[in-house]
């Protein structure tokens, strides 16, 4: 079973993948408005996080591991949405690529 130091260190390495392929990119996708915007839309890559633990547990691969998720939100949503609205998109995004398990 991995370390959390090592989850951390992989988390990390994937946010890092993230920002390198948004500072690439002409165009990227809101994870919560679904909507494709031009990169200078963009409110920077995050790693996804729940307090949920029915979604933290679905999170968990066979062998112990974490599966780590990186979006990208737009800033018309940061500025405009709750943040609860904003998670709630995101979740189902998430899932939408098989963060908590086979993709729906």
């Amino acid at each position: 079973m991995s370390s959390e130091k090592e989850f951390k260190e992989f988390a990390k390495q994937q946010l890092e993948g993230r920002r390198e392929v948004l500072r690439q990119a002409t165009y990227f996708t809101c994870a919560s408005c679904d909507k494709q915007k031009t990169k200078g839309e963009a409110s920077g890559a995050h790693l996804y996080k729940t307090e949920d633990p029915m979604l933290q547990k679905a999170m968990r691969l066979p062998d112990g591991r974490m599966r780590v998720g990186t979006y990208v939100l737009c800033l018309e949503c940061v500025d405009s949405l709750p943040e609860k609205t904003i998670h709630a998109n995101v979740t189902r995004n998430m899932a939408k690529e098989g963060l908590f398990g086979a993709p729906v």
